[in-house]
């Protein structure tokens, strides 16, 4: 991916979209959210912020290292993870 692509305004106001939902996991760390949850919580987000919208900010390069996606009966939780530099103990 080449990074020298002007980004559209719409990717660099989803990567801040991103930034404050990594850094309200990274404030909760031991806490696991649903989007809707995440929807509510997240300072900053705009009022009217999708559920699709919010998927998407998972799914982008700068967000996906910082947290675990976990299936709870048929529920996706959000949590908080270190992004790991691929160093196994």
């Amino acid at each position: 991916s080449g990074n020298s692509a002007k980004q559209t305004a719409k990717q660099t106001a989803n990567e801040v979209l991103g930034e404050k939902v990594v850094s309200f996991l990274s404030a909760n760390p031991n806490q696991m959210f649903t989007i809707g949850e995440l929807m509510k919580k997240v300072e900053g987000l705009p009022e009217d912020i999708s559920n699709q919208k919010m998927t998407s900010i998972f799914r982008l390069d700068s967000v996906k290292p910082y947290f675990r996606r976990e299936m709870v009966k048929g529920k996706a939780y959000f949590q908080y993870a270190e992004p790991s530099e691929d160093v196994e103990e």
